[in-house]
């Protein structure tokens, strides 16, 4: 299963020029690790405006999870933590899961919305 972590491309808006910064470190570390199957995806926006750094962990059938306030010293955890959040069933990660420094700065947890069908 591909996780995706989803990058912020609105960020910049607010004079965070970094973030572009942060999105190339992170696509290193991860073509470093070619045999991962965790991909980078830019989006327009996660919803967390005035927070620069933000990326949320997506993947079929598991809750997403938002990390806001994220600096270059976090592609690692971040990584790290995609990885724990892969061999998930739900994408709810439990405390031994997440770095101290990574779980401070869940700023989101979404569950995926399913449709059915009245009978």
């Amino acid at each position: 299963m591909t996780v995706e972590i989803l990058l912020c491309r609105t960020c910049p808006r607010d004079g965070q020029g970094e973030v572009g910064l942060f999105s190339e470190a992170l696509q290193r570390a991860l073509r470093r690790m070619a045999s991962l199957e965790i991909r980078p995806v830019h989006v327009q926006c996660l919803g967390s405006c005035r927070q620069p750094y933000t990326v949320s962990l997506d993947a079929p059938d598991k809750w997403r999870i938002r990390f806001s306030g994220l600096g270059g010293r976090d592609v690692e955890r971040l990584i790290e933590v995609a990885q724990h959040y892969a061999a998930t069933p739900d994408g709810l990660l439990t405390d031994r899961q997440l770095p101290p420094e990574l779980a401070a700065r869940i700023t989101a947890r979404s569950p995926k919305f399913t449709t059915t069908r009245a009978a």
